[in-house]
């Protein structure tokens, strides 16, 4: 038929240009099972809804956490507020943590030390004397393990939060300056301190590494103003 049979350089020129034409590279068919396993993923951790929790303390508001999704994938981002602008307690300083929590189950455990494992992946700590709101960006690292339970273990997700606060009386002759006045303010020079920490359980999902939105994160990672 006159056909000739292509050479090989020509071959060669060939697959190259299927390696940089993505039309031209043959369509891998896809398994349909992991198409509605992504979808599903999609379709949990997609979910745009806001929860608040109130924090309080016995004399009062400390200030409200709220979470805009319920839910994450691996190499997310966890994005939050911390609101002060209704608190009746001052709040000096505040660190945010994204923690796994590795638990054993009783029959496997050894002693009472080694049952519970946690391990914080990225942290944020700030000052928050006198300001209204704190934002919360913490990267879920792509080399971190999603939630998952056995007969031996489980794993577990947390958002770790330790607050320090102080009392308004320290800060009754300090009050704000008036802005329509050319005078500043003076920080006391000794406040009375109280901590505290709260834990709030987080839903963290495995994904595909394309799937994925952020690079390879360093294992910890502080922001501090």
């Amino acid at each position: 038929l006159g056909f000739k049979e292509p050479t090989l350089a020509q071959a060669e020129e060939h697959d190259l240009e299927v390696e940089l034409n993505p039309f031209l590279a043959q369509q891998v068919p896809e398994d349909p099972g992991l198409l509605l396993s992504l979808d599903h993923l999609m379709a949990l951790t997609s979910r745009q809804r806001l929860s608040s929790f109130d924090i309080t303390r016995n004399k009062g508001l400390v200030g409200r956490l709220s979470l805009f999704k319920s839910a994450y994938r691996i190499g997310e981002d966890l994005i939050g507020l911390l609101d002060f602008s209704q608190a009746t307690i001052p709040c000096t300083h505040a660190t945010i943590r994204l923690q796994s929590v590795e638990k054993l189950s009783d029959r496997f455990i050894v002693s009472k030390t080694d049952h519970l494992t946690t391990q914080t992946y990225t942290h944020q700590s700030e000052c928050c004397l006198n300001h209204r709101t704190l934002h919360i960006n913490l990267a879920i690292p792509i080399f971190a393990t999603p939630a998952f339970k056995t007969e031996i273990v489980e794993l577990s997700w947390q958002l770790h939060i330790e607050i320090l606060t102080t009392s308004p009386f320290d800060l009754k002759d300090a009050a704000s300056p008036d802005v329509s006045k050319d005078t500043s303010w003076q920080a006391p020079g000794r406040l009375s301190s109280n901590t505290f920490t709260l834990s709030l359980p987080l839903d963290i999902m495995a994904t595909l590494p394309s799937q994925a939105n952020r690079s390879l994160s360093p294992p910890y990672h502080s922001v501090s103003f």
